[in-house]
């Protein structure tokens, strides 16, 4: 197959150039305090070339040769309050290309959750829709998504939100190293439609004056039960990065 797309993005609005994170961070607010965030990127693409069997889940494959738009990628919505120095929430609004059944843009709750901070010592409880580790820790490394999605997201092997309650913290007070424990329904911002939960988990380390990271995440999930035999699904994902003083370089 061979595709070739060209884009260009024409508007980024944040705070920062960290181009499709999230755009706000609560741990900054005082407490009693809230913040309204807005986070958008369109694009110009025009399809020279494509897969004729469209086989494929990447932006635009449907379309036909010599097709050109004008689209809206991703518009992020969100706001955050911390009550006081134990209690936050967050909740985001987000638009990702996902349709209603007129083909109007339409937006979804991403984000939606209460966070207990300092449950016990360096260690956060967190409760409802949040981000699961799946790609969140190598995410804040890279500072930006690329403007395609990620292998394991085009192929829907991993999720990166999800409603369940977590633990996540650090086992220094540094950050040299931590974790993320995380149960949840496995079905992203869509309702439960099983009796099973998706298992998260994820430990990183920082090494050589924090420069060298090491991410190491795994989730299961019993997907049902047949006579004589259980159905499963487990994910396993490696990430190495060495983070240089303008730009980390690594793999996952």
């Amino acid at each position: 197959m061979i595709r070739i797309l060209a884009c260009l993005l024409l508007s980024v609005l944040s705070n920062g150039l960290t181009a499709q994170s999230r755009p706000a961070d609560s741990s900054v607010l005082l407490p009693g305090t809230g913040k309204f965030s807005f986070l958008g990127f369109g694009d110009y693409a025009f399809k020279i070339h494509g897969d004729s069997s469209r086989r494929s889940t990447t932006n635009y494959y449907g379309q036909q040769n010599n097709y050109s738009v004008f689209d809206i990628r991703r518009i992020y919505l969100g706001y955050d309050h911390v009550f006081d120095k134990k209690f936050s929430a967050e909740f985001l609004l987000s638009h990702e290309g996902n349709l209603d059944a007129s083909d109007n843009r339409t937006f979804f709750i991403k984000l939606a959750n209460v966070k207990w901070k300092n449950i016990f010592k360096n260690s956060d409880l967190v409760m409802g829709d949040m981000a699961t580790p799946t790609f969140a820790g190598m995410e804040r490394l890279w500072g930006y998504r690329s403007i395609e999605k990620t292998i394991t997201d085009m192929r829907a092997i991993g999720i990166s939100n999800d409603v369940g309650i977590a633990l996540k913290g650090r086992f220094d007070s540094a950050g040299r190293s931590g974790y993320m424990l995380m149960a949840g329904n496995g079905r992203g911002q869509k309702p439960e439609n099983n009796l099973f939960k998706k298992i998260y988990a994820n430990w990183y380390t920082k090494l050589f004056n924090q420069r060298f990271i090491i991410d190491v995440n795994m989730d299961f999930e019993r997907l049902q039960q047949q006579t004589g035999r259980s159905l499963s699904k487990a994910t396993y994902k490696l990430g190495l990065a060495y983070q240089q003083p303008t730009y980390p370089v690594g793999f996952e």
